[in-house]
């Protein structure tokens, strides 16, 4: 299994982002040829979020499900191993608590701060999904 599974480069993003808004245009049909801008596609289409935004959230949602269990539970031990050894030279490759971590710098937290909002299981869904209300 790839150690990067789940994970996303900045250029995926990009490609993602791009071929959604292609898929908004096509729904509209209107062409890159009209110059109308994407946020007016996607405001007439009415979407606030894209698809990166929604794979943030889930990833996030995963990732306090995956804190808020027992130590001893596999998925939490897979979470906070490190195997030792010599990582190859030159850019490292992105592991998923990196995108978690750049997930929680866009929302101005840091990891501590998650932890401390995981143990309220509300204040964490209202920090990972703040326009829902949760009943």
């Amino acid at each position: 299994m790839d150690q990067n599974a789940g994970t996303l480069s900045k250029r995926e993003e990009s490609n993602i982002l791009s071929t959604e808004m292609g898929w908004l245009r096509k729904i509209l049909a209107v062409s890159r040829l009209q110059k109308v801008r994407n946020e007016t596609v996607r405001n007439i289409l009415e979407q606030e979020e894209t698809i990166i935004d929604k794979i943030q959230k889930r990833r996030l949602t995963w990732f306090g499900h995956v804190e808020s269990m027992e130590d001893n539970r596999l998925p939490h031990k897979t979470l906070h191993c490190y195997i030792k050894g010599v990582r190859s030279r030159g850019k490292q490759r992105k592991m998923w608590i990196d995108n978690v971590k750049e997930d929680l710098e866009k929302k101005n937290a840091d990891i501590e701060a998650a932890m401390e909002l995981i143990r309220d299981r509300q204040k964490w869904r209202h920090f990972v999904q703040p326009h829902r209300q949760f009943g």
